[in-house]
């Protein structure tokens, strides 16, 4: 994600400078460049993009539904601790969400690494 960000970013730039007209006689390689690696890391973008979606909507969801159990009404039963449970879960969520959602990596531990 952090590389298809900074290419973003370069493109970005170079199409502000180009239209302020800014003569670069390597804009076409930067731009070109850019692409090409935006391209290759753009599934990867949108995984990211997702992981973070992911915690912050179902944390948002639970946190309507503590909202949602302050109001009463003949179809709800009152269940103890029901509000509690549902703000501890949301804010669980939120924070570790992130972590339960990417997929595993095989890269290893610089630090392991570092003791062979």
């Amino acid at each position: 994600d952090i590389f298809y960000q900074y290419a973003q970013s370069i493109v970005k730039k170079a199409n502000a400078n180009r239209s302020k007209g800014v003569l670069d006689p390597s804009y076409t390689r930067t731009v070109k460049i850019c692409e090409t690696v935006m391209e290759l890391t753009a599934a990867a973008h949108q995984r990211e993009q997702k992981a973070r979606m992911v915690p912050l909507l179902s944390s948002m969801a639970l946190l309507v539904g503590f909202a949602v159990s302050f109001y009463k009404t003949d179809l709800t039963v009152e269940i103890p601790g029901i509000r509690q449970s549902l703000l501890l879960l949301g804010i669980g969520m939120y924070t570790f969400g992130p972590s339960l959602v990417r997929p595993s990596s095989s890269l290893k531990d610089a630090k392991i690494l570092e003791n062979k």
